[in-house]
């Protein structure tokens, strides 16, 4: 029998996937927000019997000295007998900052793998709590998702994961108490809590987890997402009640970061032989919320499971959930979803630009944060197949004619880092060198169309020799990028951008189908080998679930790619990883954009708790809790 190495080992093999550091920004700020001046409430800054409001010239937190103008210095419960000039720098006791967290422009940002304290912790039963998606629910059934934005779009509160990413990004115990993996690499067996129950009171066991296992293995299940971890086993055996064992067909060192990946949670095999393909609409799961009612395009209501006691370790809440009804809106519109939001219809939402949140910067009751990730930045992801990007030259140009600042500005405001390559700072394999391999130069890009044969003709646009249209495709989702490329693109270098409006679901669908030009994508991980071999290898192309759609197919990428997996040493990943990197850059397979993420206001009249930030991006709901009551 093969040795098995112990759950610390195999955690150490597991951050594989996520070594590096999640305290390396992946994301920076760009320029310098303005200070606010704000009153501070501090309990005691010196013994007074009467006080006089001066100028203080600095204030000191922890570990930080700030520059600021403080107007007003408020003490409590001092007596006031006679005037006394204080002129020396007050240092102002703070509340410990959370590691991870910082500001960017006017809004703070978390780090993958930390929190964020939206109010004084207070938990309280009761309420509602109500959140908005920018993206439509297209699935419940984790035998089917496509991909992730059903958990992202408000499913997540029904499920719970195998293992999943802590703090830090570690990896961390949920379902599963205990872990080990054989020494060749081959064989994970897990040990499963023994006090688990699907929503319809059936148990959560080792067969259960076979179950779920085996359907995903079935290329005649569809298992969309789940392929990925499918399609990498060899067997799966339950040797106890609560013990399974799955067998490898090939060694894969971020194996366990793929569970932890969001999308390996769990359907109760009673649900599946009642509901069939009708499970979509009617998710029996194991999470903190069980399902009430989804309407189709509208919005998804779940209620509290009051059995729920099986929380992942780094909640503050491992019990039933506080609030009794938790409900997503599908709103896809940009404008009905702010107005929402500001009619205090909702607790909080998923969002990405900060253009429209502006009116809540400095306001008391709201709390606007981003969740930033290492891996990849926004990006356009290329397909090399069709004209006229099937032209390296078509899409070279493409690069160097793309004013990043300004197609990106009406997210940004212009706070976010401009992304010069496909992998972000803080990833393992990211090179600073090739940040530079594609400058800003749009007589350069004319250039390379004018040398291409790329005429232009009426309008100022480009044609072929053939007289063919020059034209790419950038299907409007809704996402904030279609437009502002558009007008970019077709100015600067006379190619016709075309951005159809249709809905995420069906974009995927037609991406899949070798259609359109560009989509807009990012990726969160903290080993680039591990993020660019979701996009860029071969075997993922044309898979549902998968984010493969530049259809380039190069020998040299596919085998580092599964050098990469196989290779326990992160030097050598690394090493790998750039070389893969670079061969992206050189083929212009993407079209870096900025390192930004997901924005998350909250309405702390509404809800209130701690916000932990996962791999998905969509903030865990066990400790958030309404405050209306």
């Amino acid at each position: 029998m093969a040795k098995s190495l112990s759950r610390r080992d195999a955690m150490r093999l597991g951050a594989l996937g996520l070594a590096g550091g999640v305290g390396a920004a992946a994301l920076a700020a760009c320029g310098e927000g303005e200070v606010e001046v704000r009153t501070v409430e501090v309990e005691k800054i010196v013994t007074v019997t009467e006080i006089k409001e001066v100028e203080v010239e600095k204030v000191v937190e922890k570990e930080v000295v700030r520059e600021v103008p403080v107007e007003r210095v408020v003490t409590q419960q001092v007596e006031v007998e006679k005037i006394v000039e204080v002129e020396k720098v007050v240092e102002v006791p703070q509340e410990t900052q959370v590691e991870g967290v910082f500001e960017i422009g006017p809004v703070k940002a978390v780090r993958f793998g930390n929190y964020r304290d939206l109010t004084p912790y207070n938990p309280q039963y009761g309420g509602k709590i109500t959140h908005a998606a920018p993206g439509a629910i297209n699935n419940l059934d984790p035998l089917h998702f496509p991909d992730a934005w059903s958990l992202m779009g408000g499913g997540q509160p029904l499920f719970d994961a195998l293992i999943a990413h802590g703090p830090g990004g570690q990896l961390a115990p949920w379902l599963a108490t205990d872990w080990s993996v054989s020494d060749d690499l081959l064989t994970y067996t897990f040990q499963l809590r023994n006090d688990v129950q699907f929503h319809d009171g059936t148990p959560f066991n080792a067969e259960a987890a076979k179950f779920n296992f085996e359907l995903w293995m079935d290329p005649d299940m569809n298992p969309g997402w789940n392929a990925n971890i499918g399609n990498q086993l060899a067997s799966v055996t339950a040797p106890g009640d609560f013990t399974i064992e799955l067998k490898l067909n090939e060694v894969n060192v971020f194996f366990l970061d793929l569970l932890a990946g969001g999308s390996a949670v769990f359907a109760s095999p009673k649900a599946v032989a009642e509901y069939g393909e009708d499970l979509t609409r009617n998710p029996v799961s194991t999470g903190p919320y069980k399902f009430k009612e989804w309407k189709e395009n509208i919005s998804l209501t779940m209620v509290r499971n009051d059995d729920y006691n099986w929380g992942p370790p780094w909640a503050l809440n491992q019990g039933p959930a506080f609030a009794d009804e938790w409900t997503s809106f599908e709103l896809t519109d940009v404008s009905a979803k702010v107005a929402a939001y500001e009619a205090e219809e909702l607790s909080w939402m998923h969002h990405y630009s900060l253009t429209e949140l502006q009116p809540f910067f400095g306001s008391p009751a709201h709390q606007v944060f981003i969740g930033l990730g290492p891996g990849q930045p926004w990006y356009l992801q290329t397909n090399t197949v069709n004209f006229p990007t099937d032209d390296l030259a078509v899409r070279k140009a493409l690069i160097h004619a793309t004013d990043r600042g300004t197609v990106t500005r009406s997210v940004t405001l212009g706070f976010g880092a401009l992304a010069g390559s496909l992998l972000t700072p803080g990833t393992v394999g990211y090179n600073p060198d090739l940040d530079g391999y594609y400058d800003f130069n749009i007589e350069k890009a004319n250039q390379l169309l004018d040398e291409a044969g790329y005429a232009r003709g009426d309008g100022g646009f480009r044609y072929s020799s053939d007289g063919q249209l020059l034209e790419v495709s950038f299907p409007d989702t809704p996402n904030p990028f279609s437009q502002p490329y558009k007008l970019n693109i077709e100015n600067a270098i006379g190619i016709s951008v075309a951005t159809p409006n249709m809905e995420w679901g069906t974009a995927v669908e037609q991406y899949l189908q070798k259609m359109h030009t560009h989509k807009w994508q990012g990726g969160v991980g903290l080993e680039g080998g591990l993020v660019l071999d979701t996009v860029y290898h071969s075997r993922n192309f044309g898979v549902p679930g998968n984010r493969a759609y530049t259809w380039f197919v190069n020998e040299e990428i596919d085998s580092l790619l599964d050098a990469v997996r196989t290779e326990p040493d992160q030097a050598q990943r690394a090493q790998m990883t750039n070389r893969v990197h670079t061969i992206l850059m050189e083929q212009a397979l993407g079209i870096p954009l900025v390192e930004w993420g997901s924005l998350f206001p909250a309405n702390t009249n509404k809800v209130g708790g701690r916000v932990f930030h996962t791999i998905l991006t969509s903030p865990y709901p066990f400790d958030l809790y309404s405050t209306e009551g």
